[in-house]
């Protein structure tokens, strides 16, 4: 049976898991989104939804990772690119990718000591 009752207007729809609630929320929100990156470039329709997809990914694998690893390590490992395996083939590139990591993580420490 299915999980969601949702309703926009005056229609109905109802999803069979968490999934589909998923989807059809990031399809509803995504009328009118743009995202601005850093560099000033712009994404919306197809491409910020490729954006989300990706998202979506990363937070399913960052999910499904084991609690005996540090769930904060994999994430900041993630950002800096450390699991790209064409990127870390490449010594130079490997060696200012765990640099990176190392900031993300010592950032994210201090961030934690100040806060607690």
């Amino acid at each position: 049976p299915p999980l969601y009752k949702v309703t926009r207007g005056k229609s109905s729809q109802y999803l069979k898991d968490e999934k589909a609630l998923e989807t059809f929320l990031v399809d509803g929100g995504l009328d009118d989104a743009l995202l601005e990156l850093e560099s000033g470039e712009v994404r919306t329709g197809a491409e910020l939804l490729s954006v989300i997809d990706t998202a979506l990914q990363v937070r399913a694998l960052l999910n499904s990772i084991h609690t005996r690893y540090s769930r904060s390590v994999v994430e900041q490992a993630a950002i800096a690119g450390a699991l790209n395996a064409e990127l870390m083939a490449v010594p130079d590139q490997a060696s200012d990718v765990a640099q990176k990591v190392a900031r993300l993580l010592f950032v994210e420490f201090l961030s934690n000591v100040n806060s607690g």
